[in-house]
């Protein structure tokens, strides 16, 4: 007789179904490495989250590499404008990361079901 999952529960069912929840976090970190560094995976996931953002967002991106090219390339360290464009890739990093974890999910789930 199967019962509902409870975790550190000890017996075999729940050991199985813990370890396999680790094996898939682990494939999906490993995954996400990789996909990180793969231009095509890169676009992709920029596909999926353009237009994600409202317009506020798109119009400070905007106005940051407005900023950007006026700036003096010498006087960037340590600028205003660097730490507003590094604020913008923080937000543009994660929804992009957040895009290759279910990228990296759903190959896990496609494996998985066959």
């Amino acid at each position: 007789m199967s019962h509902a999952f409870h975790p550190h529960c000890g017996c075999a069912q729940c050991d199985r179904v813990e370890r396999s929840d680790e094996r898939r976090a682990e494939f999906i970190r490993a995954r996400v490495a990789e996909l990180s560094d793969d231009e095509a995976s890169l676009r992709a996931a920029e596909e999926w989250t353009a237009g994600t953002f409202d317009g506020s967002h798109y119009s400070e991106v905007t106005l940051a590499l407005f900023a950007l090219h006026r700036t003096d390339p010498d006087k960037l360290e340590g600028s205003a404008v660097l730490t507003r464009l590094y604020r913008l890739a923080k937000t543009e990093h994660a929804a992009l990361e957040q895009q290759l974890r279910l990228m990296a999910a759903a190959e896990w789930d496609r494996e998985d079901a066959a």
